[in-house]
């Protein structure tokens, strides 16, 4: 698996450019992180699937950004071959209202997980483009 979050993807120019940095590795599962911050859900779920992706982890927490990638799958006709997991801050009691999507997993962490975690986030800045 290779996993493209939104700081390969800043770093790399846009999902496209990330997937195609990859497109060599096709014996692995190549997953982009869809956070709908530069484009829509939309516009970045049909960019992944056009540069080959094979899953989409829609890490935003809000099930209408869900909806609106499972939509966009559908209406593409990759509903069922592109794969959907969903992430961001996932409660245990949110598990059964989650479990009607038509996803392959759930991404869990802190708010489920009862360890002690060092909480810590890497966040490519917009700003370091061509530097």
């Amino acid at each position: 698996m290779v996993y493209l979050d939104k700081n390969y993807i800043r770093m790399l120019g846009s999902i496209k450019d990330a997937l195609k940095s990859v497109e060599e590795l096709d014996n692995l599962v190549k997953v982009i992180q869809i956070k709908g911050k530069d484009k829509s859900v939309s516009e970045e779920t049909i960019e992944a699937i056009e540069g080959g992706c094979n899953l989409l982890m829609v890490d935003t927490g809000n099930t209408a950004d869900l909806d609106e990638c499972l939509r966009t799958l559908e209406h593409t006709g990759k509903g069922g071959e592109v794969k959907v997991a969903f992430s961001g801050g996932i409660k245990i009691v949110d598990i059964p209202e989650l479990c009607r999507y038509k996803i392959e997993a759930l991404c869990i962490g802190k708010e489920i997980v009862d360890a002690l975690l060092l909480d810590m986030k890497l966040d490519v800045s917009a700003d370091m483009k061509g530097e």
